[in-house]
């Protein structure tokens, strides 16, 4: 099968997913998890903590809801709550793109040419060039953005 059409599959039901979930945290989803006790501690200890990152620095929550392990799906849900939807999908297409994007890049880049140069770099080499290259993007994108007077942050 084509890259480019495994891609452009894996980009649009990451969108949807995410799409999704925030679908159910603007229609209360959280609610059900507030209504004992547990969750209510829980929720009320981590929202006094990300409510002022949600609401000043938008584009880093759905990065870091989107890219750290373990936050995927309450996070998502978290930000129906809290976020608009359009500025949610602007963001997160941005995300989902720069993800197919680094993909696309490492599998055409290493194919068959390099490698025998990825033999030699080691796993934790490996994952530092790609959280390099991913905040090398994000800064392009947002200083592209800057210069067109859209602000991300």
């Amino acid at each position: 099968m084509n890259l480019v059409i495994i891609l452009t599959i894996v980009f649009v039901v990451l969108t949807g997913a995410d799409a999704f979930y925030f679908y159910l945290g603007s229609k209360g989803a959280l609610d059900k998890i507030k209504g004992t006790n547990a969750g209510k501690k829980v929720y009320d200890t981590v929202h006094g903590r990300v409510k002022h990152r949600v609401k000043h620095h938008s584009f880093f929550a759905v990065v870091g809801v989107k890219l750290l392990y373990g936050l995927a799906i309450i996070g998502l849900i978290y930000l129906g709550e809290r976020m608009p939807f359009r500025k949610f999908v602007f963001y997160d297409i941005i995300v989902n793109f720069c993800v197919c994007a680094i993909i696309y890049s490492f599998v055409s880049y290493f194919d068959a040419k390099m490698s025998n140069i990825l033999n030699n770099i080691s796993y934790v080499q490996t994952q530092v060039l790609l959280v390099a290259t991913g905040l090398v993007i994000i800064y392009l994108l947002q200083s592209f953005l800057a210069k067109r007077g859209i602000k991300l942050i």
